[in-house]
């Protein structure tokens, strides 16, 4: 699976069509070389170092640290899921998290690259060792994040993410593991209704 952590603080410069250029720079190929090069890399490693191993899962519901930015008290996705990869030769775990709100602690004034909330979850996970943590972004929508308060956007996103950490890290000790597991899909056709533009 490819699937992208989504920060508003990340790297743009990576496609060609008008409106990712308006959104985040022109393109540049040295940027999109590296970053395909890098991300096939990590692919092929992965591939390479695949081991058996036992999962399992679980969900938390975490309502205050995230919000509907379009309506005050709006429907909110607030399941913090997670599912648990235990090596069965060393141990080793691998967490994967999923929340729905926008990792956009750090604004639109910050010009600095950052991983936002999740890159706080990620490193706080990965304090144990043996441990890697990979965040991949709910279905976010019009939910934001509703950080904690702190000095900055930098402690507040630091804060988020040690607290969905924490809570992750609370709920693992209860997680069943299964040597086998059956993976399905579903697919669901939603009559949406007509396209809404919105200014701001």
């Amino acid at each position: 699976m490819i699937s992208a952590s989504h920060t508003h603080s990340g790297p743009g410069a990576l496609a060609k069509r008008f409106w990712e250029s308006f959104a985040t720079g022109p393109f540049e190929p040295a940027v999109f070389e590296e970053m395909t090069r890098k991300m096939a890399w990590a692919a092929v490693e992965a591939y390479k170092g695949m081991k058996p191993a036992r999962m399992g899962g679980g969900s938390i519901s975490v309502p205050d640290l995230i919000r509907n930015r379009m309506v005050a008290g709006g429907p909110t996705d607030s399941a913090l899921s997670f599912l648990v990869f235990k090596t069965l030769d060393s141990g080793d775990t691998v967490y994967l998290v999923n929340y729905s709100a926008h990792p956009t602690v750090l604004k639109d004034e910050n010009y600095l690259i950052s991983g936002d909330f999740p890159g706080a979850l990620e490193r706080r996970l990965e304090e144990t060792p043996g441990v890697i943590a990979l965040y991949t972004a709910g279905a976010v929508a019009d939910m934001t994040a509703s950080p904690p308060e702190g000095r900055d956007d930098f402690e507040k996103a630091e804060k988020m993410g040690r607290i969905l950490a924490d809570k992750v890290l609370e709920s693992s000790p209860g997680v069943v593991y299964r040597d086998q597991v059956r993976i399905g899909s579903i697919w669901v056709t939603v009559q949406l209704p007509s396209t809404q533009v919105k200014l701001g």
